[in-house]
């Protein structure tokens, strides 16, 4: 029996040409660029951001990641973070009243997938603050996340927190999106 699929996604390595003439050639279209990111544990932490910040556990971390987020690409997805080991977060809120979360898994000597929400206030600021209080919370991990979208608000507060670029993605589809996907194209 032959698989019947109307809409497949994927991301091609950003100057990896053959491979992306290749998914070009097979009708994809590109529909964004995502970055990944690191930042060394050797980056001394600051002292986290005066806020009211509270510790989410898996479950509470888990409802927050489940509300609409828009398109997120697969490793933010809620299902993805659902079926990770050691996921839990953070609320914070800030002494001008903005607010938001984040989500996010510890590994053993690692900080990963991580899932924004900026609920009110300027979304750099909000996860200059978050990320403040995470790295302060664990100074000695070392930090990678995978797929932030070139345009993600957020984006900002993670290079005035040291993060660096490892390198960049293409995401890319073909086919019949499923009705109600909203393509964030760059």
């Amino acid at each position: 029996a032959q698989l019947q699929t109307q809409f497949v996604m994927l991301e091609v390595i950003k100057n990896n040409l053959p491979a992306h003439e290749l998914f070009l050639k097979f009708d994809f279209r590109e529909i964004g660029e995502l970055l990944i990111l690191r930042r060394s544990p050797l980056v001394p932490p600051l002292n986290p951001i005066v806020a009211d910040a509270q510790r989410l556990d898996r479950l509470d971390a888990l409802v927050l990641v489940g509300h609409d987020r828009g398109t997120q690409p697969w490793t933010n997805q809620s299902e993805s973070l659902v079926n990770a080991q050691e996921v839990s977060g953070m609320r914070l809120t800030l002494a001008d009243g903005s607010r938001g979360w984040l989500v996010y898994q510890r590994q053993k000597f690692l900080l990963t997938r991580f899932a924004f929400k900026t609920e009110v206030g300027d979304p750099a600021e909000v996860a200059y603050a978050l990320l403040s209080h995470l790295h302060y919370q664990y100074p000695r991990l070392d930090t990678q996340i995978e797929n932030i979208q070139i345009n993600d608000p957020h984006l900002p507060a993670f290079y005035k927190m040291g993060y660096i670029e490892s390198f960049r993605r293409i995401e890319m589809w073909r086919g019949t999106p499923p009705a109600g996907l909203n393509m964030n194209l760059s």
